[in-house]
């Protein structure tokens, strides 16, 4: 067990959009989803942001 202070923000607004592909910036770039991105990179986002939320959803011999 862990006793952890989470600070969750908003993003804020350091995005760049190279070629039709969207960036968040703070101390390094990670890809984000955004409207109007190109669909290639659009979709290799929400793979990469669906395989890792599936690192946190429970195993199936956990759900019982």
């Amino acid at each position: 067990m862990a006793n952890l202070i989470l600070d969750i923000v908003a993003g804020c607004g350091r995005l760049v959009t190279v070629q039709r592909a969207t960036f968040a910036c703070a101390r390094r770039c990670d890809p984000v989803l955004h409207v109007g991105d190109d669909a290639d990179h659009f979709n290799a986002t929400a793979s990469q942001i669906a395989t890792r939320n599936g690192f946190s959803a429970p195993a199936a011999d956990d759900q019982q």
